[in-house]
């Protein structure tokens, strides 16, 4: 893996993969060879605040405190870009608990040349999203109708541009208090990018409910190591 990534950094590339991950074990491990396996040639950077998969890039201090790292998992992104070593045109997020049966080239054919794509997008008129309560930060009064969501975080897809905007926007401590999901979109929507669906039937694949990989696709949540049926990767949607 490390002299791939050394290659990596040498290119300008059409994708960079960042794979968000907490531990080495079985499911990371299996997850991330499906990523590899499914995107020849991508450069997938394995992230993680501590413990990990061999050569992961372990992130530094961001410029406020994170005192949960489920709650700010995002902040790893912003890290890791603040001080990449390589670059690309578009960034695809992805959890260690994320199937990919399907090229991300593929599965994102909708939304390529967009700015900024997810499962399902919220906005501010949305007022019964959870992670919209105040007692998470995301006052009304603060962010007016920038205040946005991407959920899940998992399968986030960003340009260059779109990331290296609300990257520097993240800096501030406003955005301290957000759910990582609040946070990504309300970012997003600050820095004046609309948020797309990946596709029409994205939530059936990417949501916080539990799913049932049977096609090709990018599965999440899955939580274990699944048999996959022969040929399962030549189904149609």
């Amino acid at each position: 893996m490390a002299s791939t990534l050394r290659l990596h950094r040498e290119m300008n590339h059409e994708l960079c993969i960042l794979f968000l991950h907490h531990r080495n074990d079985e499911l990371s491990r299996f997850h991330y060879s499906l990523f590899e396996s499914n995107n020849d040639g991508v450069p997938i950077v394995p992230l993680t605040f501590g413990s990990g998969l061999p050569d992961a890039v372990k992130v530094g201090r961001w410029h406020w405190p994170v005192h949960d790292e489920w709650y700010s998992n995002d902040v790893m992104i912003y890290s890791w870009f603040e001080q990449k070593q390589l670059a690309a045109s578009r960034y695809a997020i992805f959890d260690y608990d994320t199937l990919c049966l399907q090229s991300v080239r593929e599965f994102y054919s909708e939304v390529w040349d967009s700015d900024v794509a997810c499962a399902t997008p919220i906005t501010c008129q949305d007022s019964g999203w959870y992670w919209f309560e105040p007692q998470f930060g995301a006052s009304r009064e603060l962010f007016g109708n920038q205040l946005a969501g991407m959920t899940p975080a998992s399968g986030s897809f960003f340009s260059h541009e779109a990331l290296a905007a609300m990257v520097n926007l993240a800096k501030h401590k406003l955005y301290a208090p957000l759910f990582c999901e609040c946070r990504l979109g309300t970012l997003a929507s600050t820095a004046g990018f609309s948020i797309r669906r990946i596709r029409d039937d994205a939530a059936s694949y990417v949501t916080w409910n539990d799913v049932s990989p049977t096609h090709r696709g990018i599965w999440h949540p899955v939580k274990r190591i699944l048999p996959m049926e022969p040929n399962c990767e030549e189904r149609h949607n």
